[in-house]
């Protein structure tokens, strides 16, 4: 990485690594590119908001999600931004940050019901089988 950072997070988006934000004292909204063929940085195009500690994810060819995260005064930003690259495999324009609104949409929330460990059936011992009684006269 061509800067020291921390707080960062990295997706493979076309086959090249995208770095993303990061630091702690003062989030920023940089994005450098790693290409491992040619073995080189580059600058991408910047995040609207500067985060550190987001949440980061992508489809490997068109979108690029990033959610949450803390501002430079430790807030936790409530917002996602969404890269978006049209052309499939991104050999079209240059992505472009969109902002969504600031307002958490509530989502259900999955509940996990605990079920009990199954365990092994035991082998029943073998036993002698036992003498016949004589039976009285």
């Amino acid at each position: 990485i061509p800067d020291a950072t921390s707080n960062t997070r990295a997706v493979n988006f076309c086959n090249l690594m995208y770095v993303l934000g990061g630091n702690f004292n003062a989030p920023e909204n940089e994005v450098d590119i790693y290409d491992p063929v040619s073995n080189t940085w580059s600058i991408g195009t910047p995040f609207a908001i500067a985060g550190r500690n987001f949440a980061a994810d992508t489809d490997g060819t068109n979108n690029i999600w990033k959610a949450g995260g803390y501002d430079s005064g430790q807030a936790i930003i409530a917002s996602m931004e969404i890269f978006n690259c049209p052309v499939s495999p991104c050999a079209g324009p240059t992505p472009t940050p969109t902002p969504t609104p600031g307002t958490p949409t509530p989502t259900p929330t999955v509940t996990v019901t605990p079920t009990p460990t199954p365990r092994a059936t035991p082998t029943p011992r073998p036993r002698p089988t036992p003498h016949p009684r004589p039976t009285p006269p």
